[in-house]
């Protein structure tokens, strides 16, 4: 979702500094990655996807950005602040902001880091974790000036989020009108395309109440009740495409093509699956989720708040469903946490991961029979030597004995 937050990038006034910045402005004029800011914040940086004429060109930005890693590979800061703004403004948001982390922890002492930061957090993982760093640097800034800088940024966020907020409230309130319609049976021709138009807009709003799932069926729905209509089969294609259903968006797209084939939604979609720079992760934004995973294990709030809206993306990952049972477990929300184990344990069998986990969370909320149960299925379906001593060392851990003396072993 764009946020419409208007926060430029930073970068120094030494001549490298202006010479990147001119190299950049000059990429950044004919796509939609904008230059970084010499001066003071106002400019407005607005996204990072590779457009056409931005692929034709990214041979020399590859070597650019190759010859500014091996400059910053000594770890020099200033090296290492080229670095990243680089990285920011090719679109490559989770390895800049790691680069900023860096740098902020090894030396709090330059605000353009912070701010650079915060920016990057806010594109790549939204208004929560930008308004963690800014309260971190208002800790690291105690002077009135500084202060008065990071809280103007913070109340921009707040400004963001309430209207985020009122966008969220007006579908919620849209999509229960037009599904208060289908039950009283008064519905009107295009009822389905709305309603999964406003459901589709709904998933990628933070804290929305639908489900991708919820989508696909309403737009499934829509284009079985009126196969002509043309903005159902766009709305299923930008579903599937979420979802990230092959077959069937193959399927789809052959017949947008071929009965629509100047539709806006066909001209993204080919991007989207086409461009590395938009649909693959690079290693250092796994490290990122993989560190939004771990703490959201602990409990932290903010990372569990991240994981729900992600998970309204991505239902079927259950690397995230686990992690928000076990925060909430962390959090001492025990019912919460066996409630979400219910749900996994419903379409554990054959999954040895799901297994091994809800069986450690049913046993330290002392569900026991549930937990040997569990641990039974999760010694079953192990692939591994490993696995087994995973399960072996987990049930000897929390006190559930030895796999052998489950019932049925």
């Amino acid at each position: 979702m764009e946020l419409g937050l208007a926060w430029p990038w930073l970068i120094g006034g030494d001549p490298e500094d202006r010479a990147l910045a001119e190299e950049l402005r000059v990429e950044g004029q004919n796509s939609s990655a904008g230059p970084p800011d010499t001066g003071r914040p106002g400019g407005r940086h607005t996204g990072a996807g590779r457009s056409e004429a931005g692929r034709s060109r990214c041979e020399p930005a590859d070597a650019l950005l190759r010859s500014l890693a091996e400059q910053a590979a000594t770890g020099n800061p200033p090296d290492v602040r080229r670095h990243a703004l680089a990285l920011a403004v090719h679109g490559r948001l989770g390895e800049a902001a790691v680069l900023w982390e860096d740098l902020v922890r090894q030396d709090a002492a330059l605000i353009s880091d912070w701010l650079n930061l915060a920016t990057a957090r806010l594109r790549y993982g939204g208004m929560a974790p930008a308004s963690e760093v800014l309260h971190r640097a208002l800790a690291a800034f105690p002077a009135p000036r500084d202060q008065a800088l990071f809280q103007a940024r913070l109340a921009e966020l707040r400004f963001t989020e309430a209207q985020v907020d009122d966008e969220r409230r007006l579908l919620e309130l849209q999509a229960a009108a037009l599904r208060e319609r289908q039950a009283q049976g008064t519905v009107e021709p295009g009822d389905s395309t709305r309603l999964a138009l406003t459901l589709y807009k709904l998933i990628q709003v933070p804290g929305g109440t639908a489900s991708l799932d919820d989508v696909l069926a309403v737009a499934r729905r829509a284009r079985a009740e009126d196969p002509a209509d043309i903005p159902a089969l766009e709305v299923l294609v930008g579903t599937l495409l979420l979802a990230d259903d092959s077959p069937e968006l193959d399927s789809a797209l052959a017949e947008l093509e071929q009965r629509a084939p100047h539709s806006p939604v066909l001209d993204l979609t080919r991007q989207l699956r086409h461009d590395p720079g938009i649909v693959r992760p690079t290693e250092t934004e796994m490290i990122r989720l993989r560190e939004l995973v771990s703490n959201a294990w602990k409990g932290d709030r903010i990372a569990m708040k991240e994981l729900t809206d992600r998970l309204r993306r991505d239902p079927r990952n259950i690397e995230y469903r686990i992690a928000l049972m076990m925060g909430a477990y962390a959090n001492g929300d025990h019912a919460e946490a066996v409630r979400l184990a219910d749900l996994l344990a419903a379409e554990a069998d054959g999954m040895h991961g799901m297994h091994f986990h809800v069986a450690q969370l049913y046993w330290i909320t002392a569900e026991h029979t549930k937990a040997r149960r569990h641990f039974r299925r999760s010694w079953e379906t192990a692939a591994t030597g490993q696995d087994r001593a995973d399960v072996r060392l987990a049930m000897e851990t929390v006190g559930a004995g030895r796999p052998e003396e489950l019932p049925g072993g």
